[in-house]
């Protein structure tokens, strides 16, 4: 969870990220969930990383130490967790900020 909250500390840089009153969770959210599901369907790290950015490298190299799945009930799955771990991780930082 430190390195999940670290990642998205890192994030705060990232102008598109930031709103008037912080951290935008639901944009970090949505975007690593997007990252795990292109994870889930077999495109490779290094595609992403180029499309993506180095602010993203560290949810990047987090969706791919996870699992891929076989059945699209279990990608969308492992999507979704990975979205809600990141979203929790960013309001727990803003939270305390």
């Amino acid at each position: 969870m430190k390195k999940v909250l670290f990642i998205t500390a890192l994030l705060l840089s990232t102008p598109a990220l930031a709103e008037d009153n912080g951290l935008d969770c639901e944009k970090v959210a949505s975007i690593a969930g997007s990252i795990m599901d292109i994870r889930q369907h077999g495109a490779p790290m290094s595609e992403v990383r180029e499309k993506l950015g180095k602010p993203w490298y560290g949810i990047i190299t987090e969706a791919y130490k996870e699992n891929r799945w076989s059945t699209e009930r279990n990608k969308k799955r492992a999507a979704q967790d990975f979205r809600t771990r990141y979203e929790l991780a960013c309001y727990e930082y803003a939270d305390n900020s």
